[in-house]
């Protein structure tokens, strides 16, 4: 083939249509059978679909793996992977066939692994998957008790990932103890839900966390949890009513409705008067508090029928006759939830995803590899998939993978399943490519993508911590605010701290208003200025803001309350 190395560079040209692109690509893979470089080729035949050849050139596992994969052909896969040693996708393609038995036994298998037992998050996903297969096998026996190690091991990462600060690591355990209390106890939902919407609320992700407050209400009224049910509606009114979203009223007026509803169980009974009491004045303290006195006046006659003291009975009829011919501003009819869009992906199968992940080990090739498997994948994601791969597996125009070339791709990609193969690059000597991570990692909005530059900002070559602080200076997006404060806070260096805050500014969050004021107060003088700026643009971005910057002018003192005079003067000139 000739211009061999001009047709590759061709290739990574961004502006190359579909078109040309299969046709070019075509052509390098008639180049690359002919020189040998199988995986390449069998690569590109992936790429188009061609399975039959894809499995005759391939001369690893993994590679047969990934066709067969691409092709469903699901126990030909387990075997592939079976060969490679990769037991955790030879289980996952046995389940994807129903063969239960064989993938509980690769699970049980995996459990007994020193790699799996040092590592609780992993060990705890495995611990799932098999209880999953032991349970489909209908052994309830052996799935319990691999339920009862995943919940140990699962409780024990999650304290680990959010003593490091990395709480979207410690919401993926939260994710699997939801996935258990679904069809188990009502303990681990509730423990699952409410780490993770407390997760949701402190990144700012608050239609995600609206969504895990109606579920978690809805599945525990169906479970008959009325009591806890109330309380979630409660905790949701009170959430919407901080962060100015509307219909907390629903909320409320639900909460009350189930409050009286166990409050009526109880009566029913005959038994606990006194819990039945507090239960309905809750209910009635909530209607009052939405405008729905009717309904009140009818909680109160109910209160008098209670055996209670005579006294308690006798204060609650007077009210229920003040509150005689009262309306309701909500009728029970209003009480359905608010129709909002549902996030499909709010709930990712982090047992399987991360597990195959993990087992991958952040190999680009392999990473790559699983992408074009997936037939459903976009054709962008799977052209760039492709590119990445090649840049590793081509021996043309060197002997060596052109790693640069690698996490450029990578960064193409701009999605998550990216980010284990730019955090296995990032361990590569050369500053070089240190540098292209940082740089694709400049493109993935992720709080994952922290970590990686989190390590690179202390990196020892200065090119790589000038490319870390250019990053952290572009991943500006709602929920990047707590990992953008943590870099802010635990860090001494000027540029760092400078870099946290242009990004903090530039946040549509009425929370990068308020740790900028923060900042502001407790700010250097040789630092107070950039602050002061920082906060000008933040205001800019969310205008509402001036608010509470004029609140904290009032409260401050001396010095502090010029400064503040002159930001407001600054403020309102602009």
């Amino acid at each position: 083939m000739k211009n061999i190395e001009q047709e590759w560079h061709t290739l990574f040209r961004g502006e190359l249509s579909s078109r040309e692109f299969k046709s070019r690509i075509q052509r390098l893979a008639q180049f690359f059978l002919n020189q040998g470089h199988s995986r390449a080729y069998a690569s590109i035949c992936m790429y188009f679909g061609d399975i039959e050849s894809a499995v005759e050139s391939s001369v690893n596992p993994t590679d047969r793996g990934w066709s067969y994969l691409l092709d469903k052909k699901y126990l030909e896969a387990a075997l592939a992977f079976e060969q490679a040693g990769w037991l955790a996708h030879a289980a996952f393609c046995l389940s994807q066939a129903k063969r239960w038995d064989r993938a509980s036994f690769f699970w049980e298998l995996l459990t007994s692994k020193p790699q799996v037992q040092s590592n609780p998050y992993v060990a705890g996903l495995v611990h799932y998957n098999n209880a999953l297969a032991a349970n489909a096998l209908g052994d309830q026996k052996s799935s319990r008790k691999a339920l009862v190690k995943a919940l140990h091991c699962l409780a024990a990462a999650a304290d680990a990932f959010e003593s490091i600060g990395q709480r979207e690591r410690a919401f993926d355990c939260y994710l699997v103890l939801i996935a258990i209390g679904r069809n188990g106890r009502f303990e681990n939902l509730s423990e699952g839900y409410a780490n993770a919407i407390r997760i949701l609320r402190e990144d700012g992700l608050k239609q995600y966390a609206l969504q895990y407050y109606e579920d978690f209400a809805s599945l525990a009224e169906a479970r008959g949890e009325l009591l806890a049910a109330s309380a979630i509606y409660r905790e949701a009114a009170s959430f919407v009513q901080r962060s100015g979203l509307p219909h907390a009223e629903i909320y409320l007026l639900r909460s009350a409705i189930l409050s009286a509803r166990y409050a009526e169980n109880l009566t029913t009974s005959s038994k606990y008067p006194e819990l039945a009491e507090s239960t309905y004045l809750a209910a009635a303290e909530e209607l009052v508090s939405i405008g729905n006195l009717k309904s009140a006046q009818k909680i109160y006659e109910k209160l008098t029928e209670l055996p209670l003291p005579s006294e308690r009975r006798l204060r609650y009829r007077r009210v229920a006759q003040r509150l005689e011919g009262a309306i309701d501003n909500h009728p029970k009819s209003s009480a359905s939830l608010p129709p909002r869009p549902r996030n499909h992906d709010a709930y990712p199968e982090v047992w399987l995803d991360d597990l195959l992940e993990w087992e991958q080990g952040g190999e680009p090739a392999e990473a790559m590899g699983f992408l074009l498997a997936q037939s459903e994948m976009p054709e962008h994601v799977r052209r760039n998939a492709l590119l990445a791969r090649l840049a590793q597996l081509q021996l043309y125009p060197s002997e060596s993978p052109n790693w640069t070339l690698v996490a450029e791709r990578l960064g193409s990609l701009e999605i998550y399943q990216a980010l284990a193969p730019l955090e296995h690059l990032y361990e590569h000597p050369s500053v070089a490519v240190r540098v292209a991570v940082l740089r694709a990692l400049s493109r993935m909005f992720f709080k994952r993508s922290f970590v990686t530059i989190a390590r690179a900002i202390h990196d020892p070559a200065i090119e790589v911590r000038k490319e870390a602080v250019a990053c952290v200076q572009s991943l500006s997006f709602p929920h990047a605010l707590d990992p953008l404060v943590r870099l802010f806070r635990n860090n001494q260096d000027l540029a760092v701290r400078r870099a946290a805050l242009d990004a903090i500014a530039r946040i549509q969050r009425l929370e990068a208003v308020e740790f900028l004021i923060q900042a502001f107060v407790s700010a250097m003088p040789s630092e107070r200025g950039h602050v002061r700026e920082r906060l000008r643009r933040a205001i800019q971005v969310n205008p509402e803001g001036l608010r509470l910057i004029q609140e904290e002018a009032m409260r401050a003192r001396g010095s502090l309350r010029s400064e503040f005079e002159a930001l407001l003067h600054m403020l309102q000139r602009q």
